[in-house]
């Protein structure tokens, strides 16, 4: 059998928040952040929601508040923390409220 090896951009994540799927009954993850504490992954309790990435650190200190990218997958939200997109775009983000 062969299987897909994981990608390794894919940054390791603590799921956090749970809620069960009304139509199975299943528990989803609708939370989640990296293992070293710098980036989290939420979505509202809905089905078709964005997932919305935010800055731990950015957040704490106020210098940004809002979420860095909105990403379909939690899969996705890892890559583009994995892959520094997120991290770009947060850099962005700064120097454009920055003026």
């Amino acid at each position: 059998m062969n299987r897909r090896q994981p990608d390794p951009a894919l940054v390791p994540i603590r799921k956090t928040d749970f809620h069960p799927n009304l139509r199975t009954g299943r528990l989803e993850c609708w939370g989640a952040v990296t293992t070293d504490g710098e980036w989290s992954f939420q979505r509202e309790e809905s089905p078709g929601t964005p997932w919305l990435v935010r800055h731990l650190p950015s957040v704490a200190d106020r210098s940004y508040e809002l979420p860095v990218s909105m990403q379909g997958t939690l899969r996705a939200c890892r890559l583009a923390v994995g892959r520094g997109w997120a991290a770009s775009d947060l850099e962005t983000r700064k120097c454009e409220e920055a003026g």
